[in-house]
């Protein structure tokens, strides 16, 4: 007996915040926020913009890359939303890859297991700095333990001292580990194309200016800001590379940390955000009346390029058929050398990929990100009358996802081809 036809998975709506490097901070340096509290921004702005409240919604999954203080991201966003007892939220957490391990569990969730809206959600933040011992420490404990005496350990006790303890760093705050994560795919990447260091700069340089292009004409869609106690607030991007052209090419060659061909200004730096979106089936699209942004197909994982080829044959869609790419720049090296590779000879000239700018210029809070990457694109083939667009994510040159999007909104038949 043939199996039904799939369930087809829409966009309904996505918001965001700001991506900035100390988005949970204030402008006096303090920790205001924490990652549950930058998913509730977020999922609450999305959930006050639709025809249905949050007891419509039957699974919440949330995702983060890290693991501290995130194994309930998922119950925790349920319970602020009060969405109804009966759904079982879920929190996928620990590696790269998790935001799109998050979005292909909840395209199944409304593929194979009926459920009709999900709310599907990503954050990131930098760890804060733990408390570890020093030697004097170290020292103290031993003297307090020896004593043999109540009265002889309270007197050791009262010789405590604050300077005995300090703080470190949790390896996601050290400043070059981004870099170091990426740098042997970056120089292979630069090495097997033969990428120069101007190249790299110029791209860099375009991704730059591609960002603040966005950001004066709002192209970058569903940003809701987030204000502190201090008066301040956030409401854009932080464009993570300040220098002008000459001073970047001067930073990429002259940076202590180059090897000759890399550097860490030329890879995607770490960065804080949260990114929510909404799911549905087409029975849930037909019951609101809701015009979705796009329709998602299944996401493809696999090594190479072999994942964006399986996405486009699935479909029976050529390279060129695509209209528009949100690539996770992990480095430009990475973008420079699609050039090369004859899939994806549509791209030379950079006029169809991040068309707002990309990793490079906004940083990349891993899951966030990804599914920024995600609301972006649907905007993007909305804005420019694309039909097809395609998400790549690479997290090593074994492990690539992509997910192809098409258009649900306006006349796309007029479109360029």
């Amino acid at each position: 007996m043939p199996l039904p036809p799939q369930q087809p998975v829409y966009l309904v709506d996505g918001t965001r915040t700001p991506f900035d490097r100390r988005l949970r901070r204030d402008s006096s340096g303090g920790n205001a926020y924490t990652a549950q509290d930058l998913l509730h921004i977020a999922a609450r702005d999305l959930l006050s913009r639709q025809p249905f409240d949050s007891t419509k919604i039957d699974n919440v999954i949330m995702a983060s890359s890290q693991t501290l203080d995130c194994s309930s991201l998922a119950e925790d966003a349920a319970r602020r939303l009060r969405c109804t007892n009966a759904l079982t939220p879920q929190t996928f957490s620990g590696n790269e890859g998790v935001g799109i391990q998050a979005l292909s569990y909840a395209y199944q969730a409304i593929t194979s297991q009926g459920k009709s809206l999900v709310l599907l959600g990503g954050v990131e933040v930098v760890n804060a700095p733990l408390i570890s011992a020093s030697d004097e420490l170290s020292e103290w404990f031993q003297v307090w333990k020896n004593a043999s005496s109540i009265s002889a350990k309270t007197k050791v006790f009262n010789t405590l001292h604050t300077s005995y303890f300090r703080q470190r760093a949790m390896p996601s705050d050290t400043p070059n580990e981004r870099y170091t994560r990426h740098q042997s795919q970056a120089e292979a990447a630069a090495n097997q194309s033969q990428i120069s260091l101007d190249a790299q700069a110029e791209y860099v340089n375009l991704s730059q200016r591609r960002l603040k292009y966005a950001q004066r004409n709002n192209t970058l869609c569903n940003i809701v800001p987030v204000y502190y106690l201090d008066g301040s607030s956030r409401s854009s991007d932080e464009n993570v590379i300040t220098l002008d052209p000459e001073s970047l090419k001067q930073a990429l060659q002259t940076n202590p940390e180059a090897t000759g061909l890399v550097t860490q200004n030329s890879v995607a730096q770490a960065t804080e955000g949260a990114c929510c979106l909404l799911l549905a089936s087409q029975a849930f699209i037909d019951e609101y009346n809701i015009t979705p942004l796009a329709q998602l197909f299944s996401p493809n994982t696999s090594a190479c390029t072999d994942a964006i080829e399986a996405s486009l044959n699935k479909h029976d869609l050529t390279s060129e058929e695509i209209d528009y790419w949100e690539w996770d720049e992990a480095s430009a090296a990475e973008i420079l050398a699609l050039k090369q590779k004859p899939l994806f000879k549509s791209l030379s000239s950079f006029d169809r990929i991040n068309l707002d700018g990309g990793c490079l210029a906004t940083g990349n809070p891993f899951a966030a990100g990804q599914l920024r990457n995600i609301l972006q694109l649907s905007h993007t083939l909305q804005r420019n009358k694309g039909e097809y667009g395609v998400c790549h994510f690479g997290f090593n040159s074994q492990n690539i996802s992509t997910i192809l999007l098409r258009n649900a909104i306006g006349d796309t038949a007029g479109r360029d081809t």
